[in-house]
């Protein structure tokens, strides 16, 4: 488990009785590509070869774009869009160099497919996570690296 950036990992080591087998967390900000390369040493060399990557930080500072400031704008964008391809990035070359496949698995949002109002910079990092994974997908599917890379789009209603 590679967890978020805020100090709160104990918490989610707490957890740890409930998963079988094998279970530690790193600490990582997926912002920073230097964190994300510190987590995929720490995870190699613990756990051995990766064969599946999920990103799944977010973030989102609704606000209409009159109001909205451009550090939230960057927080957005730094942790949801940039952290994807930070995590790709690092992590998918190790992915491939093992030759036994895997998976590049991103969540996305239905905010990825339809835009709304007040929620313009979230909206235009989900979209640049689909975009992002299309991509890849023709990337690898050219390159026959065996690694899949899935977007994955929470379509429940919150109410």
């Amino acid at each position: 488990m590679v967890t978020g950036r805020y100090p709160s990992i104990k918490v989610r080591m707490d957890f740890r009785g409930a998963v079988a087998g094998d279970f530690f967390a790193v600490r990582c900000d997926v912002s920073d590509y230097g964190y994300c390369q510190q987590a995929v040493t720490a995870v190699q060399e613990r756990l051995g070869p990766v064969d599946i990557l999920v990103n799944n930080a977010g973030v989102t500072r609704d606000v209409t774009f009159r109001k909205m400031e451009k550090t939230n704008w960057d927080s957005v964008i730094n942790t949801n869009l940039n952290g994807v391809f930070n995590s790709i990035h690092t992590f998918l070359p190790r992915i491939q160099s093992h030759g036994e496949g895997g998976a590049v698995i991103a969540t996305s949002s239905l905010a990825g497919l339809l835009g709304h109002s007040g929620a313009g910079v979230y909206t235009a990092s989900k979209f640049g996570v689909v975009g992002m994974m299309e991509a890849l997908r023709f990337e690898l599917f050219r390159t026959e690296a065996g690694v899949e890379p899935l977007v994955h789009l929470p379509l429940h209603d919150r109410q």
